[in-house]
C-alpha cells in the first residue's frame, strides 16, 4: 500500500512542469529550453536558458533576485518572478533572452516569488504582500497586451504570506499555499512565528472562497504546490518550529477530501 502510494505522490509530483527551481519551455518546432534563475560569484542575478546538452542559449542580468519561472502558454516569453520581498519581475524573451519588460509591484506590494497564467494567455495573477498590512496576501492580477503586462487590480489570497498559486485542471480554480508568515517590506525577518496562520486555499479567478484548510502544526508553512490531472494538490511545507520537533512536510488534498499530512 504504502509503495503504491509513493508512486501516485510522485507522479502528482513530476506532473508540474517546474522541477527545482528550473522551468521547462518547449515551442513547437524547437528544442526543450530549461530556464532557471542563478547569481553569480559576485552576487549578481540572471534570467538564464539552457539546452539540454548544457549549452547556454542566453544569460540575461537582471537587477533583482528571482525564484520561479512562469512561461506563457502560446508566446515564446516568460516571466522571471521576484523573489520575496522583490518588487521586480522580468518579462523575457525565450528566443534570444532580450529584456522585453520590467514589471515593478505596485505601491505598498512586493513580490512573493510566484505566479500563474491563464490558459487563454490573456491574464495573469502574481503572490504579493500588502505591506500596509504585513502579510496579508493579494493576488495581483495582470493583463497581456502583446508582449507587455499591465496590471488592472488585485483579489485577496485570505490568508497570510501566499507563496505558490496553481491552477486546478478546470483552469478556472486556483489554488494558494499561503505560508502564514507576516513580513514587512523590504525584509524576510519572520514577524509571527508564535501565531502563524498557514492555509490552502481554493478559489475561484474572481477571488471568491470556495474552501480554506488548515494542518494540525500552526508552525508548518505551507509553500510549494504540485496538482495532479485529477485535481489531487500535493503541498510541500517549511517547518518553522524547533529542529528537534517532528513535523509532516508533506501534505495532500484529494478532490472532495480535506487537507491533510502525507506521513512519509
Amino acid at each position: 500500500m504504502l509503495r503504491r502510494q509513493a508512486i501516485k505522490l510522485g507522479s502528482v509530483l513530476l506532473s508540474a512542469l517546474t522541477l527545482g527551481g528550473w522551468s521547462l519551455f518547449r515551442n513547437k518546432g524547437s528544442e526543450p529550453l530549461l530556464l532557471s534563475a542563478r547569481d553569480d560569484g559576485d552576487g549578481k542575478h540572471y534570467a538564464v536558458g539552457f539546452r539540454l546538452d548544457g549549452s547556454q542559449v542566453f544569460s540575461t542580468q537582471v537587477a533583482q533576485r528571482c525564484h520561479a519561472i512562469i512561461n506563457h502558454p502560446s508566446l515564446p516569453i516568460a516571466l522571471f518572478v521576484a523573489r520575496r520581498p522583490g518588487t521586480e519581475s522580468y518579462l523575457v524573451d525565450l528566443r534570444d533572452g532580450r529584456l522585453l519588460q520590467t514589471i515593478t509591484s505596485q505601491p505598498n506590494r512586493h513580490f512573493y516569488g510566484h505566479a500563474v497564467i491563464h490558459s487563454g494567455g490573456e491574464w495573469l495573477y502574481a503572490t504579493e504582500n500588502d505591506t500596509t498590512d504585513p502579510g496579508r496576501g493579494v493576488l495581483g492580477v495582470y493583463r497581456f497586451e502583446g508582449e507587455r503586462l499591465v496590471h488592472t487590480g488585485e483579489i485577496p489570497t485570505h490568508g497570510i504570506g501566499p507563496h505558490e498559486v496553481a491552477w486546478l485542471p478546470d483552469g478556472e480554480t486556483l489554488v494558494v499555499a499561503n505560508g502564514g508568515i507576516r513580513t514587512e517590506a523590504e525584509s524576510r525577518v519572520e514577524m509571527n512565528l508564535d501565531a502563524m496562520q498557514p492555509s490552502l486555499v481554493l478559489m475561484q479567478r474572481d477571488g471568491t472562497l470556495l474552501s480554506k484548510e488548515t494542518l494540525a502544526q500552526q508552525m508548518n508553512s505551507v509553500r510549494h504546490l504540485a496538482v495532479g490531472s485529477d485535481g489531487t494538490v500535493v503541498a510541500c511545507q517549511q517547518f518553522m518550529g524547533d529542529a528537534d520537533e517532528t513535523a509532516e512536510l508533506l501534505a495532500i488534498k484529494r478532490p472532495g477530501e480535506p487537507f491533510k499530512a502525507f506521513p512519509v
